[in-house]
């Protein structure tokens, strides 16, 4: 649960501290992380730039939003676990929020439409780990209870984005709720968190699976969004103009190969 700004400043008088001395080590609470924190202090930073975890097409997206494209992608997809089908997909339910008695809430039309998909993926994948991460812990114990009363335990771990942290699976599901869930304070930070939303994506190995309301997500801003945003070659209608280009680069995709469109190459004469 965020802070607000005027409980922060109350906060602070209370221990003495000021918001300058705060703001100079990266300690206001409302403004800083942990990870500011530690970076001030030590007064530099390395950035592990080698990622190996997720298919190139899981972390094109936080490589651009998140790190600026500082990342050197290595993962090898065909060394993956689920290998065969799209790295990314969203599955498109609207479903409606209903909020809880403590502040949280679920989306009983996105949990059953998550139920659904993991059924799918089970069937398909056997063996693999499967993850299902959510933001709203109302929403994650309602989605368990409904995992469970299907049958599908193993080798699955469905736990709020938190519980996600230092953790990774073959194929994970993102159930982010959405829509009037975080219109109003205290969730409303949810949707630009990017950090959460970070962890959430990137706990993917070889498929990443968000299901919710995509036209809503696309209105919204922060990582999600950029998520949302992302033209889906497995289903979009072929513009006439790339048409060519879009069947090549999903049959690229598809065998396992990483492909980057519009780059500039240098000529010589």
């Amino acid at each position: 649960m965020g802070l607000p700004e005027p409980d922060d400043v109350t906060e602070r008088a209370r221990a003495g501290l000021s918001s300058g001395w705060l703001t100079s080590r990266r300690l206001t609470y409302t403004a800083h992380s942990a990870y500011d924190a530690f970076a001030a202090a030590s007064g530099t930073a390395l950035l592990l730039d080698e990622h190996y975890r997720c298919h190139p097409d899981i972390i094109e997206v936080p490589n651009r939003e998140v790190y600026q494209g500082r990342l050197t992608v290595l993962t090898d997809p065909i060394r993956l676990a689920a290998a065969t089908g799209p790295a990314v997909r969203w599955r498109d339910v609207p479903g409606a929020f209903s909020p809880g008695v403590t502040g949280s809430g679920l989306n009983q039309v996105e949990i059953d439409a998550v139920v659904d998909e993991v059924t799918d993926l089970r069937r398909s994948y056997p063996d693999v780990s499967i993850g299902v991460v959510t933001p709203l812990a109302a929403h994650q114990h309602r989605l368990a209870s409904a995992l469970r009363g299907a049958g599908l335990i193993d080798n699955l771990l469905c736990a709020t984005i938190h519980k996600f942290q230092g953790s990774e699976r073959d194929i994970m599901v993102v159930s982010p709720v959405g829509r009037m869930a975080f219109r109003t304070a205290p969730r409303g930070w949810l949707v630009q968190e990017t950090n959460l939303w970070n962890v959430a994506i990137t706990r993917a190995r070889s498929q990443l699976v968000v299901i919710g309301d995509r036209s809503w997500w696309s209105g919204q801003r922060g990582l999600l969004t950029a998520l949302a945003s992302v033209r889906d070659l497995t289903t979009a209608q072929l513009d006439a103009a790339t048409g060519a280009a879009d069947q090549l680069h999903l049959a690229l995709r598809r065998a396992g190969l990483t492909v980057r469109r519009d780059v500039a190459v240098a000529c010589t004469s």
